[in-house]
């Protein structure tokens, strides 16, 4: 019979440190680590032991199965994987061509393509209600996000909605004080 200190030997960890139903002895032993806080979950489907700080690493490697080998995570779900937070409900995932491009528009974070803090820090601008945009962008800037350079990306010709208020959101960004003493990089 199998301890849960055995089960969650670093043999049974996969290469990034994260679990899966399957590494534990199936569903019914995860809810129970899960339960006791002996697993911090990153989705419904992997975690990490108890004391792991999750990574964006950890999240973007959670969504792999997911992914085919030319997948972008996008949207929602690039802002989850940089910034954390509760799982987004649905997966935004898209293929280079639906108006993203390998190497410009995204990075590998735990070997994943997830598009890049300035785009997703456009994408959440421009799609996000006023409010959640602006606490999102304070996040990707925390995160490492260049809003200076983001919103530029705002002037680059495409079929991007929601402008108008992207522009808006930036410019609160770059006023607030919290920010302006990087303002080399703020929006």
């Amino acid at each position: 019979m199998d301890t849960i200190a055995s089960l969650l030997n670093p043999p049974h960890l996969e290469a990034h440190g994260l679990l899966r139903p399957n590494h534990v002895g199936g569903r019914a032993a995860w809810a129970v680590l899960l339960r006791d806080r002996a697993l911090r979950a990153v989705t419904e489907d992997a975690a990490v032991p108890a004391g792991v700080t999750i990574t964006p690493a950890h999240r973007a490697i959670a969504l792999a199965p997911y992914l085919s080998g030319r997948n972008i995570i996008v949207g929602l779900s690039a802002y989850w994987v940089h910034c954390g937070g509760p799982e987004p409900t649905h997966r935004d995932i898209a293929l280079p061509g639906d108006g993203y491009r390998y190497g410009v528009d995204s990075v590998l974070v735990g070997g994943q393509r997830v598009l890049n803090l300035e785009r997703t820090a456009v994408i959440m601008a421009c799609t996000l209600p006023y409010g959640q945009a602006l606490a999102a962008l304070y996040r990707l800037y925390d995160a490492g996000a260049n809003l200076a350079a983001a919103r530029l990306l705002l002037d680059v010709p495409s079929r991007t909605l929601g402008r108008p208020q992207a522009r808006k959101v930036f410019v609160a960004v770059r006023n607030t004080p919290r920010h302006s003493s990087r303002s080399d990089e703020g929006a």
